[in-house]
């Protein structure tokens, strides 16, 4: 395979460095952890994780980690107040619309995995705007907006298959 054919070299790098892709211990964080595990993750978005405001990288990995996690948390744990909820749409909203493009780029694969529709027009906004593009095959490729575009559709697929309440 060429290179034309490979991710963003930047992107690449930043990703080794991060441990993608998603490991074992943040889908057992989500599900097992739930409501407790989220105060934890929200400091990790705050970048305040060690009581301190966190260096600029430390704050990038940091959020790269904690928001995916968050958006699986919030799918799968039933028992989050209201506040927590709220803080979670908030670090939802804040990762896909991150300067990071890492942090933008999980943030819309994991909604794509576990969002659910009313997360769809901040979706559209990005599938129509996102400003991250590279050459690929000697095209401008825009990766993030084909990323909101699958997690839409990804998203009503699963709506049209839940049971109704």
């Amino acid at each position: 395979m060429g290179c034309s054919h490979r991710r963003a070299p930047s992107i690449e790098k930043k990703k080794a460095s991060l441990g993608h892709p998603p490991t074992v211990l943040a889908d057992k964080i989500a599900v097992k952890g739930g409501a407790a595990a989220v105060p934890c993750l929200l400091k990790m978005v705050e970048g305040r994780m060690y009581g301190r405001s966190d260096s600029p990288e430390v704050r990038l990995i940091d959020r790269d980690k904690s928001i995916p996690v968050l958006v699986q948390l919030s799918a799968v744990t039933k028992d989050l107040s209201p506040s927590a909820q709220k803080q979670i749409q908030q670090a939802i909203t804040g990762g896909l619309q991150d300067s990071s493009t890492s942090v933008r780029e999980d943030t819309v694969q994991a909604v794509g995995k576990f969002g659910t529709p009313d997360v769809i027009p901040t979706l559209e906004a990005i599938a129509r705007s996102d400003p991250y593009s590279w050459l690929k095959d000697g095209k401008q490729f825009f990766e993030i907006r084909e990323l909101a575009t699958k997690a839409i559709k990804s998203i009503r697929e699963r709506a049209a298959k839940a049971p109704s309440v």
